[in-house]
């Protein structure tokens, strides 16, 4: 769906960023991430009568409401319940590697002392508890620190993101990726936000799908129990 690939454009701006930054204070982030993930609570599951929407007109203004608050929880729940785990794996992955990168013993830190890496080091395994924590509910805590790039870590987030309550998940990654971004030096401005969605018209509904337009780009969606959702575009 068009609208989930510029979240995910969102997302990749902030993880490019972060990446080419792999200088920053690992006490500091240790720091952020336990403090996100000590003073905010795991998010409690969305009911399903809370999900999606009446119809896609109210999809949309549901969608627009949550990019102008940064909502990525009612985001997610205003997608497709069987491709929301396709939109997170990517987030999931970044924070992982985010992790990667404040381990002084990644090959890409830098080159430190022997006591500020072990005072980095310190900080480091830190951070990993509290991540860990903060993932347990969701089932992804044993890719805490696991190779970024593995073909294991991978299989290990679908596995995982199959199973999760995705828009709790994004809503306690968000916090916590909002916790990191100072100590990787990104800009408030860089942050993922939930992208703004334009005027969208020219609805046509066809049973349980529908179709309009977000200017001159085609916006789907799929109608499942009753609600309606955000959708890829239905498989030829």
């Amino acid at each position: 769906m068009p609208h989930n690939s510029t979240i995910l454009r969102s997302m990749e701006t902030a993880v490019r960023r972060a990446r080419g930054r792999s200088n920053m204070s690992a006490a500091v982030l240790a720091c952020a991430v336990m403090a996100m993930a000590a003073v905010r609570p795991h998010a409690a599951q969305m009911p399903a009568s809370r999900e999606g929407a009446e119809s896609p007109q109210a999809a949309v203004a549901a969608m627009r409401q949550a990019a102008d608050t940064n909502d990525w929880r009612a985001a997610f729940a205003l997608m497709l319940p069987s491709a929301r785990h396709e939109m997170a794996r990517p987030i999931v992955e970044s924070v992982v590697m985010m992790v990667a990168l404040a381990d002084p013993a990644s090959p890409f830190a830098e080159r430190w002392s022997p006591a500020e890496r072990a005072e980095r080091t310190h900080a480091a395994r830190q951070a990993v508890a509290a991540l860990t924590r903060a993932w347990t509910p969701y089932g992804l805590e044993t890719i805490v620190g696991a190779p970024p790039m593995a073909e294991s870590t991978a299989a290990a987030i679908d596995r995982a993101l199959r199973a999760a309550d995705v828009p709790a998940l994004m809503h306690d990654t968000m916090l916590v990726f909002d916790g990191m971004a100072p100590a990787l030096g990104v800009p408030a401005a860089d942050r993922p936000r939930v992208p703004p969605i334009g005027a969208v018209t020219g609805y046509v509904v066809r049973g349980d799908r529908a179709t309009a337009r977000e200017g001159a780009t085609p916006v789907d969606f799929a109608r499942v129990a009753g609600r309606w959702y955000l959708a890829p575009p239905p498989a030829k």
